[in-house]
């Protein structure tokens, strides 16, 4: 499979690690939103309306995020997906929604290995926003 690498023509050099990460975070959310039948989907429907919101708009931003990589950095330059300029922001608000489900599921007295995911998501997501953002800067 060929892969170009997008350090000479392209926005970012992080486009891989954004990819990886949107997956991530795609594969993450699938479980609590997806399976009924997993102790994930059980905790976020024990954090009600607004857990079911937060984990969608998660999920959301995250096939934003995919779309953005694969669109901007791979295909050729006339492909342009209006997301560059906000990709930090997709970015760091996917970690404060995967922060805040982490909040609400560890006040709530659940500190199951079930929450690791969304730490390291919400750890990760802002150090990637951050080298991406600085690669861009550089150029």
């Amino acid at each position: 499979m060929f892969i170009p690498h997008p350090s000479a023509s392209r926005e970012s050099s992080f486009w891989l690690s954004r990819t990886i990460l949107a997956l991530n975070v795609l594969a993450g959310m699938a479980a609590p939103l997806f399976e009924p039948r997993s102790i994930a989907h059980a905790q976020l429907a024990g954090m009600g309306d607004m857990g079911d919101v937060v984990a969608w708009t998660v999920f959301a931003l995250a096939v934003l995020l995919l779309l953005d990589a694969f669109v901007n950095d791979v295909l050729p330059k006339r492909f342009v997906l209006p997301t560059i300029a906000a990709r930090v922001a997709i970015m760091m608000a996917m970690a404060i929604g995967h922060a805040s489900l982490l909040f609400v599921a560890v006040k709530d007295g659940d500190h199951s290995a079930v929450q690791l995911p969304l730490l390291l998501n919400s750890i990760l997501l802002p150090v990637v926003a951050w080298f991406d953002a600085f690669a861009r800067l550089r150029k």
